[in-house]
């Protein structure tokens, strides 16, 4: 956010995603998926799907882009994956928003990095916004590996 707020966008903090909202949705995405939900329960699940999307695209019409982590932490050693390694990445997916992941750094050796949400249809600005800051965290490091100072 602080790289885009340098080149001229407005910050406005935080957007909420409703992460329990989004996670209880794909769990029973999931569930209708293996066939484990059937007749009104489907149509249960579809009506609260799109009272999701439609409450995200209402909390994000006066933004053009969200900047968010893409897992709670670094990425996660080699393991089966588990539902809330998902979190961040529901609401996306569930509203069929374009998605940039820019890698930010590491630690320990692991991955880090920054999931880029824009409009749907609007994947120029999800790009704009992921091309600035890869290059903006470019400059930053090759000023740290020169030892200076930003």
């Amino acid at each position: 956010a602080g790289i885009l707020e340098s080149l001229g966008a407005q910050v406005v903090g935080e957007v909420p995603q409703y992460l329990d909202e989004a996670l209880g949705v794909t769990l029973e995405y999931w569930k209708r998926r293996s066939g484990g939900l059937g007749g009104w329960d489907v149509e249960t699940h579809l009506a609260a799907w799109d009272r999701y999307a439609s409450r995200m695209l209402r909390t994000q019409a006066d933004v053009d882009v969200v900047v968010m982590p893409v897992t709670h932490s670094v990425a996660p050693p080699h393991r089966p994956m588990a539902p809330l390694d998902y979190i961040f990445t529901l609401p996306a997916s569930l509203t069929g928003a374009p998605v940039v992941v820019v890698p930010m750094g590491h630690d320990s050796g692991l991955p880090i990095a920054v999931q880029i949400v824009a409009h749907r249809w609007r994947d120029d600005l999800a790009l704009r916004a992921a091309a600035a800051i890869e290059a903006g965290v470019s400059r930053q490091t090759a000023t740290h590996n020169r030892g200076g100072s930003r």
